[in-house]
């Protein structure tokens, strides 16, 4: 599945963190469609949205976000931690 890629102007800012990138199955919105490494990390919260049946993945991410904060989410953590997994060649 290959995702559709969006650039778009209209993300926020919030609470100190700009948003730069958006991903909503099968949709990737993102402020820079070729920054590689923005539109790599949004491909794995697809990914993540997949293997945790879309819904369920929003409900855990929004439990996480409220108990750990956005830099601890662990959807976020594990999306950053791979995000330049393709400049090794990894997929």
């Amino acid at each position: 599945m290959i995702p559709i890629i969006k650039e778009v102007k209209w993300l926020k800012v919030k609470e100190g963190h700009k948003t730069r990138g958006l991903a909503i199955f099968p949709f990737i919105f993102v402020t820079d469609k070729d920054d590689r490494t923005l539109v790599e990390h949004e491909k794995i919260h697809i990914k993540q949205q997949i293997t945790h049946l879309l819904i369920f993945f929003f409900i855990k991410y929004a439990i996480y976000h409220l108990i750990y904060g956005y830099d601890k989410n662990p959807f976020e953590v594990y999306a950053y931690k791979h995000q330049d997994d393709w400049k090794l060649g990894k997929k």
